[in-house]
């Protein structure tokens, strides 16, 4: 049985109000971030985008299942990245911003 674990990655469009919330971890584009994750956990973190810039993050699955997924600065669901791979290779993701 895999264990499930739920990776939030938040989307801050411009400055949005999710960047600075608490709970919520900046990235960098280019960064790697290496953090272990228990099923049932979340860990939730923002990367600041403009209109037309491409996010693509690849999460390891060693020990859980991952669930990604991404929100807007409302906490709207945009994209749930979810592949029917279990842990033989990684979760990936692939967004445009738009507006």
């Amino acid at each position: 049985m895999l264990i499930r674990g739920i990776l939030a990655l938040l989307l801050c469009l411009a400055a949005g109000p999710v960047a600075g919330a608490p709970g919520v971890e900046p990235l960098r584009p280019g960064a790697t971030l290496e953090r272990r994750l228990s099923g049932g956990e979340a860990h939730r973190y923002s990367i600041p985008l403009q209109h037309g810039d491409l996010l693509r993050a690849a999460i390891s699955q060693d020990e859980v299942d991952v669930v990604a997924t991404l929100r807007d600065p409302e906490g709207r669901e945009v994209l749930r990245a979810d592949a029917m791979t279990g842990l033989a290779s990684p979760e990936t993701v692939s967004f445009v911003a738009e507006g």
